[in-house]
């Protein structure tokens, strides 16, 4: 924090002991925290707090008292991600600012609106975005817009990453990943660390980002050491100011890096060039690297400006004046001055009150009034200085009045007595056609559908089965999105599943059905409410929970378990086979080798790729254990017409599904850490 600051972050983040997306950090608890605040706040830096991972609903109480006491030590922004944590945000202090965190993966102008119409102030853009993209949503957003521009880069659109809670329990969406993604997975047994993207580093467009109305600009380096820090804020600081970073740069570059940077998000060359791992060779070079960079930081940042007014007097008490930029004023004052010939001049003052070496403020101007043959000693002025510059920094220190409620206790809900559904996902219209008598509804692909329509192959009875499941990558798509949600409309089919925020806003808009998706991450009650505001009629609940807290959500929409699929472990831009060995070897399909020799498929979707896990989820359904539920979902992927119609006929009978190339049994049982 400190390197942050005395290197020139106008803001920094950090997170606390609990619910913190960086859990593995040291982190702050509540007195470091508020000592935080008041260094920031003393220095005119703002502080935001991440508060940005996925809550139970055992768990919100603790979070209410987080944000209560943030509010109260005078955080200025709240980086959040669980749509519950934001519900209790906006009841215990409505006018605490709400950043939305790149966990929510806001990558087009339709999630920005949504975050807006949410209670969002800021909206801190997905990583993964080019330069036009981040062009065209900075300067149509009616928020504030936060950019990455230096740090680590997933490889999967962030919260959409699955893969350390399914290999180990250890989950991303609640600060806990693992990495392993930073372990070897090969293509074809030969192209190494297939899953490990270098930093990013836009240094060189740092010019051209703030002339397209982005706020902020973002520095990933809460598990990074302070030298990191230093480093990283001074290189952006100083592409910003225009002046020569090269030096910086490898400076930047030797302390921490994947066998160097890369920018190929932003200028859309997304291949082999931006893929690296931490060889022997960057280690070595971060210590020789971290004594220049030491220096810094190793001084207090004069950033502060202050005037100040000083009389000298013979008559009455001696007293100055320091005011600052925020309208602060404060005065201390010693005995009357003597008469002698030695009278104090200007130019003594001048040199005495510029002593601020060790604070955070300069002198930026002086009002002297002398009397003739006023004169104190130098002694005298330094404590003037001193007693006026230390109020100063407490009053500087000080933080907002701010109104905090008690948050709402939620309703209780009497869950309508009603037979329990079998929804299921296809991902062919023949797994469709073939088992749509066996199913309540079906979740089928837009593209899916939007073929079954322009060939007239749907009958008015499939037609009333079908909910459309939107793409889940939302790069450049609000156009097709908004003509697509037209014509599903007009060929009477008003569902729609909705896999981001984005096609949230944009399926509202045009008054369809909204059925939230089963990779938007809800853990509790609160985030089901604030859907249910939002009009969204069912939300399937994250497979990251424990059953028993997923049964007692309360049911303001209806509630669905996941309890069969294989589940996509990431959702990548940067396809790790396209960028090893090209679109021709896998001609849509392959699979990444993990260092035991497990296989996991890679499927390309268009705009994204998405890697499976290498079994399918089988969820325990004898027992009453998801009884609660409004309906199961069934996810097909790859499974043929006759698999698919298998695992529908076990879970009607309250079985769950032989699978005889293996399986998992989820998270269901112990949840995530």
């Amino acid at each position: 924090m400190q390197a942050a600051v005395r290197c020139g972050a106008d803001a920094i983040y950090l997170g606390s002991k609990d619910f913190s997306a960086r859990a593995g950090a040291q982190n702050f608890d509540f007195d470091q925290l508020r000592q935080a605040a008041e260094y920031c706040h003393e220095r005119d830096v703002k502080l935001h707090l991440a508060l940005n991972t996925a809550l139970y609903d055992d768990e919100l109480s603790a979070a209410a008292k987080l944000i209560e006491h943030s509010a109260k030590i005078g955080v200025d922004a709240l980086i959040v991600s669980d749509l519950g944590a934001l519900s209790l945000v906006r009841e215990i202090c409505p006018s605490l600012s709400l950043h939305a965190s790149t966990q929510m993966g806001i990558a087009s102008l339709s999630g920005v609106l949504a975050a807006r119409d949410l209670g969002f102030d800021r909206a801190v853009l997905a990583r993964e975005l080019s330069r036009k993209e981040i062009c065209d949503i900075a300067k149509a957003s009616p928020i504030e817009t936060e950019v990455f521009v230096h740090g680590a880069l997933c490889m999967s659109v962030s919260g959409q990453c699955y893969l350390s809670a399914l290999l180990g329990g250890r989950s991303g969406n609640r600060g806990r990943c693992a990495q392993p993604c930073r372990l070897n997975f090969s293509v074809d047994k030969q192209n190494e660390y297939a899953l490990s993207l270098k930093d990013n580093c836009l240094c060189e467009h740092i010019k051209e980002l703030c002339s397209f109305n982005v706020t902020s600009l973002k520095i990933e380096g809460r598990m990074k050491r302070p030298e990191y820090v230093a480093a990283a804020v001074s290189l952006v600081k100083a592409a910003m100011q225009g002046e020569d970073y090269k030096e910086m740069l490898s400076l930047s570059q030797d302390i921490f890096s994947r066998s160097g940077f890369t920018d190929g998000y932003y200028r859309s060359e997304i291949g082999k060039k931006m893929f690296g791992f931490r060889s022997r060779d960057d280690v070595s070079k971060s210590a020789n690297a971290i004594p220049a960079l030491h220096e810094l930081y190793r001084r207090e940042n004069q950033r502060v400006a202050i005037d100040a007014k000083i009389k000298l007097s013979t008559k009455e008490p001696s007293f100055l004046v320091l005011c600052d930029k925020r309208g602060n004023s404060v005065k201390a004052q010693i005995e009357p001055a003597v008469i002698s010939e030695k009278q104090t001049d200007e130019k003594t003052v001048l040199n005495q009150l510029s002593r601020l070496g060790s604070t955070p403020y300069f002198l930026n101007s002086l009002e002297c009034e002398i009397e003739n043959g006023a004169y104190v000693p130098v002694s005298a002025l330094n404590l003037l200085r001193r007693t006026a510059v230390d109020e100063l920094s407490l009053m500087r220190r000080e933080p907002p009045k701010r109104q905090i409620f008690e948050p709402k206790a939620l309703p209780q809900i009497a869950k309508e007595k009603s037979q329990q559904k079998i929804y299921a996902r296809f991902e062919t219209k023949e797994q469709f056609f073939e088992n749509a008598d066996v199913v309540d509804m079906a979740y089928i692909p837009v593209k899916v559908c939007l073929e079954l329509l322009n060939n007239n192959e749907l009958s008015p009875e499939h037609a009333a089965k079908i909910i459309a499941e939107l793409d889940r990558a939302a790069f450049s798509n609000d156009e097709f999105t908004k003509s697509t949600l037209v014509k599903l409309k007009n060929a009477g089919i008003y569902r729609v599943c909705v896999q981001n925020i984005g096609q949230l806003y944009l399926s509202k808009e045009a008054g369809m059905q909204i059925y939230f998706g089963a990779f938007m991450n809800v853990y509790n009650s609160r985030a089901v409410k604030v859907l249910s505001d939002f009009k969204v009629e069912s939300v399937v609940a994250s497979f990251e929970i424990p059953v028993k807290k997923l049964e007692n959500l309360v049911p303001f929409a209806k509630i669905s378990a996941l309890i069969y699929g294989y589940l996509p472990l990431m959702m990548t831009r940067a396809c790790p086979v396209k960028s090893a060995a090209g679109c021709k070897s896998c001609n849509g399909g392959s699979y990444l080798t993990d260092r035991t020799g497990k296989r996991f498929r890679v499927a390309c979707r268009g705009q994204v790729s998405e890697i499976y896990n290498t079994v399918p989820l089988s969820a325990r359904i004898e027992k009453a254990e998801f009884d609660k539920p409004d309906f199961l979902l069934c996810y097909f992927t790859f499974e043929s017409p006759k698999r698919c119609r298998e695992v529908i006929l076990s879970v009607k009978n309250r079985v769950s599904p032989d699978c005889p190339e293996g399986f998992t049994r989820g998270l269901y049982k112990s949840g995530v850490i």
